[in-house]
This record gives structure tokens, sequence and C-alpha cells, in this order.
């Protein structure tokens, strides 16, 4: 006789949980739910145990053991994870690329300022493409030419000890 007393008590305490997990849940994003199981888990536990004092039970704990979503759900919360992480990895593409630029820029004041360093990586160029080439052919501007030799004769000469 004792067992089945027990027996629908403890049927008496699932259905009231599933039905007090329903009350919360419904009152919840999933977004809410997700953040703050840990908070729902305490306020389940101190609705569930007023209502188990009833029954001349105490309970001790409740946790939240799984959230399973309907099938359309899932798929559109996949979705909005995904497109978070896009919107993520497009922010980083973005400062990379602006990054890229301020270097280019930085480079670009720089050979302004150096001509010498600047027919320097021409010069660095040329070697890398006559590498890997069978036959070369170089063509140069004689206004190029005669502005460099113009600019490096303006260059006052070192004077080393």
């Amino acid at each position: 006789m004792w067992y089945g007393a027990a027996q629908d008590v403890a049927a008496n305490l699932s259905t009231e949980a599933q039905l007090v997990y329903r009350r919360q849940v419904a009152g919840h994003s999933l977004d809410e739910l997700l953040e703050s199981r840990s908070t729902l888990s305490a306020v389940l536990c101190e609705e569930m145990a007023s209502r188990a004092r009833d029954w001349g039970v105490e309970i001790l704990a409740f946790d939240i053991k799984d959230l399973i979503l309907p099938g359309e759900m899932k798929t559109l919360f996949a979705r909005v994870i995904e497109a978070e992480k896009q919107a993520q990895a497009q922010g980083i593409l973005r400062r990379e690329e602006a990054a890229s630029t301020r270097s280019l820029a930085n480079t670009a004041r720089l050979y302004e300022n150096n001509p010498t360093m600047l027919r320097l990586k021409e010069l660095e160029q040329m070697k890398e493409i006559a590498a890997n080439a069978e036959h070369v052919t170089l063509v140069t501007d004689p206004i190029l030419s005669f502005a460099f030799r113009a600019a490096r004769a303006e260059d006052p000469p070192s004077t080393t000890p």
C-alpha cells in the first residue's frame, strides 16, 4: 500500500515539475534561457519546493538537464549563430584590410621621401622577375633614369672618416 502511495507522489512530482518547467520556460526568450540556466534552476527549485511541501517532500535541487528545441527552431538558431560568426569574420577582415592599407600608405610616403630606396625596390622586383623568366628584355625610360641621376647628384656626398 505504501509503495503505491510513493509511486503516486513521484508521478505527481514529475508532472508538477514538468508544468513548473514549462511555465518558466514559456516566460523567457531562448537567449535568456541559455544565458541564465543556473538562475532559472534556482527559481524552478524554489517553486517546486513550495509545491512539494504539500506532499511532505523536500526538494533539495532542481536542475535543467536539456533544452530540446523543435527542428525549425534548431535550424533558425543555427542560422543566427552562423550569421553572428560571419559578421565577426567580416569585422576581422575589415580591420586587416585597414591595417594593410595603412602599411601601403606608409611605404608610399617612405618611397616618396627617398627616391634611392624606391629605385632599389624597383631593381629588387626586376631581379625577382628575371629569376623566373627565361628571356628578359629590359626597356628603361630615359627620363626616369635622368631624374634618378639628377636626384642622386643633388645628394651631398657622404664623408666617412
